[in-house]
């Protein structure tokens, strides 16, 4: 019966280790992409909406 218990501990231990992977992995892409929109797409809107708008009030 110890062996049984034993058995289902480690397959839960190793189903959460899994699962906590798998979280990691997603974190881990959730954060290169608010880096890559954090240093390349907001500067790059923000100065292409800084030339627009400095064309429209020089007109």
């Amino acid at each position: 019966m110890e062996l049984l218990l034993t058995l289902v501990g480690l397959w839960l231990l190793w189903k959460l280790f899994k699962l906590s992977l798998h979280l990691l992995f997603w974190i881990a892409i959730i954060a290169v992409a608010a880096f890559f929109v954090k240093t390349l797409i907001l500067p790059a809107i923000l100065l292409i909406g800084g030339i627009i708008g400095w064309g429209v009030l020089r007109v």
